[in-house]
């Protein structure tokens, strides 16, 4: 457990783990270093905001994030994660199995995640109350922004479910 944390990791830069010899507080984190986390991690900001595009970004391990927090999580950002469609369906699925999970926030802007994992969430998380999906190419045009409250986020589900009815739609729906 990291001293003074609590249940929730600071916002902004994380305090980094030395990662291929970097020097303390100049590595920078990965799902693999989750470990020196709580065990009852709360919130989660991984968000690249405003960061420089030469920033190396994991592309694989946010399952190993999700599935261990599952059971206490309820905001994640993962804004421009370069995480792949598969990689985010699998930690997706930490959320959508065995019980009602805690999440309330999500944010999954430029991310990759795909169509069919957004309904299984919204559907799976009844106590999600914001979710972005601000430029997220994978999914249909009109769905790719904010939505706050339980109502807005049912509004997408029906959104997406009928967009899938729509010949001119294509599945991923990359726009």
């Amino acid at each position: 457990m990291v001293a003074g944390w609590g249940r929730r990791a600071p916002r902004g830069p994380l305090p980094c783990l030395p990662r291929g010899g970097a020097p303390a507080g100049r590595g920078s984190f990965s799902p693999l270093t989750s470990e020196a986390f709580p065990a009852d991690l709360e919130q989660l900001y991984l968000g690249l905001h405003y960061s420089e595009r030469s920033l190396s970004r994991p592309l694989e391990g946010s399952p190993l994030l999700t599935w261990k927090w599952r059971h206490s999580l309820r905001e994640l950002d993962l804004t421009s994660q370069g995480f792949s469609e598969e990689d985010l369906e699998e930690a997706m699925a930490a959320f959508t199995q065995g019980g009602a999970p805690l999440l309330r926030s999500l944010s999954l802007t430029g991310t990759k995640i795909a169509l069919r994992t957004v309904r299984t969430l919204i559907a799976s998380c009844p106590s999600l109350s914001y979710l972005n999906l601000s430029s997220c190419r994978q999914l249909p045009r009109g769905t790719k922004k904010a939505y706050r409250g339980r109502d807005e986020i049912r509004q997408c589900l029906q959104q997406l479910l009928t967009g899938l009815e729509d010949p001119e739609t294509p599945e991923g729906g990359a726009t």
